[in-house]
């Protein structure tokens, strides 16, 4: 079944400037009992004027397999990427056009292999399953056969991927991984389990990660022992299959991965596959390395601990308060922000005066978040800070507040010397105000407030 496209040719074909790309065969070698109009439409794909090969290409897409000899000439137009009229025609000549195709699959040029393979997918012939699934062992094609493969949804394709994880090319096996993970196809849990096994740690790594993908219930405790693999790319694979089979059972192994594997990017995976079990025993190590010096390492395990919502975190996070680093001081108001201690907002105070702009914005983010009334006067200190980013979102917090109590700090705030901040301030008087009309100008709105003060005290 061909996928058919629609995409005016018009747009297209307007752009004069697209690069120019005319068939590679000389013109005169056009097949001599191709018909005559489909031989003109040919030789005007030479064309120098982008207009005159649009038309051309439009035309023939419109008679679909009768354009069958145009099908090898639009093949070797498949090179130029801003054309996106070629993979179209093709697509809509069908069935012919597979054949030219196939061939260019071991082209030279690894555009003119992608953009085949695309193009298979999107005419969906089944013919075309066997050839692109040989085309897994040229690594760079991965993708695009598997992305192929799914659109023409052969019922085969399961099982010849899966006699290829026996290929005796390595690129092919690693290629029909990968393409029966993406397709989650649950019946290649056992063939991949072998594969887990393999001499070849590419092969076991490719293993690893579609296991988790295919949802194979039985490569839990493999997967496990895979994590003490010497290879890298297997642990780490592993571990995020792990994840993706919600082991409970895998909390303790990847807790130790976190603890001591010596690769940062294998921690990380253990450290994302913790979060997504929630795993609860593993938030006092998540919040050393929360503590560390890593910063991608840092993020992770603060994410993780933002998923596992631990009752324990204030406890845990508050000494990070203390830092000398500035990021760590930071990721633990992040994780404070979330734990609606009764304590929070107390413990984030001190921070308002921290030396680093950076972090006094933070912690007024997570007074924010908490919605403290406790922290209201330190909030009206921070807008005398002296970055004017602290005095922007300090009154914008007083805004959402609407405590009456910030309106006297805030007409002072519009004789600030940046103008974001006066125009900030101006913004939140007149919402706590209902008033409109007085810009920035501190002395109208003062003369405003001196006349109406009691009058909005007792409203509220």
């Amino acid at each position: 079944m061909m996928r058919r496209f629609f995409m005016p040719f018009a747009v297209v074909a307007a752009a004069a400037s697209l690069a120019f790309a005319a068939p590679k065969t000389p013109k005169d070698q056009i097949p001599a009992d191709t018909t005559p109009d489909v031989k003109e439409l040919i030789e005007r794909l030479y064309s120098t004027d982008v207009a005159e090969v649009a038309a051309a290409e439009e035309a023939l897409a419109a008679m679909g397999e009768k354009a069958a000899a145009a099908a090898p000439f639009l093949v070797e137009m498949l090179t130029n990427l801003q054309d996106r009229r070629v993979p179209i025609t093709l697509s809509m000549i069908g069935k012919p056009a597979v054949q030219p195709l196939v061939a260019a699959l071991g082209s030279d040029n690894l555009r003119l292999r992608e953009q085949a393979a695309y193009v298979l997918g999107k005419i969906r012939d089944a013919s075309a399953v066997e050839p692109l699934i040989a085309a897994l062992k040229d690594p760079l094609l991965k993708s695009r056969v598997t992305t192929a493969l799914q659109e023409i949804r052969d019922p085969r394709s399961v099982d010849l991927l899966i006699a290829s994880l026996n290929d005796e090319t390595t690129a092919t096996r690693l290629g029909s991984a990968y393409a029966l993970g993406c397709m989650k196809a649950a019946k290649a849990g056992p063939p991949l389990l072998l594969m887990l096994s393999d001499a070849d740690a590419e092969a076991r790594a490719a293993a690893a990660r579609a296991l988790g993908e295919v949802r194979e219930a039985e490569a839990i405790a493999p997967l496990i022992a895979a994590l003490k693999d010497e290879d890298r790319r297997v642990r780490s694979n592993a571990a995020g299959s792990l994840a993706a089979l919600s082991a409970k059972e895998a909390v303790d192994p990847l807790i130790e991965v976190l603890k001591s594997d010596d690769v940062s990017a294998v921690r990380i995976q253990a450290a994302q596959a913790l979060g997504s079990l929630k795993a609860e025993p593993a938030v006092e190590p998540l919040v050393q390395l929360a503590g560390g010096n890593d910063p991608k390492l840092r993020e992770t395990a603060v994410a993780a601990l933002l998923a596992i919502k631990s009752t324990r975190m204030f406890e845990l996070v508050l000494p990070l308060l203390q830092s000398d680093n500035a990021s760590v001081r930071i990721s633990a108001l992040r994780l404070i922000g979330t734990t609606m201690h009764p304590q929070a907002a107390a413990s984030i105070k001190p921070l308002l005066k921290a030396p680093e702009p950076r972090v006094r914005v933070a912690a007024l983010n997570t007074l924010r978040m908490l919605k403290d009334t406790t922290a209201f006067d330190s909030i009206i200190e921070s807008l005398q800070d002296s970055d004017p980013s602290v005095r922007i979102l300090a009154a914008d917090i007083l805004r959402e507040v609407g405590d009456y109590k910030a309106i006297e700090p805030l007409i002072r705030l519009l004789n600030d010397d940046n103008m974001t901040v006066r125009r900030r301030a101006a913004d939140s008087l007149a919402s706590l105000c209902g008033q409109k009309g007085l810009g920035t100008d501190s002395k109208r709105w003062q003369e405003w407030w001196n006349e109406n003060k009691d009058q909005f005290i007792e409203k509220k």
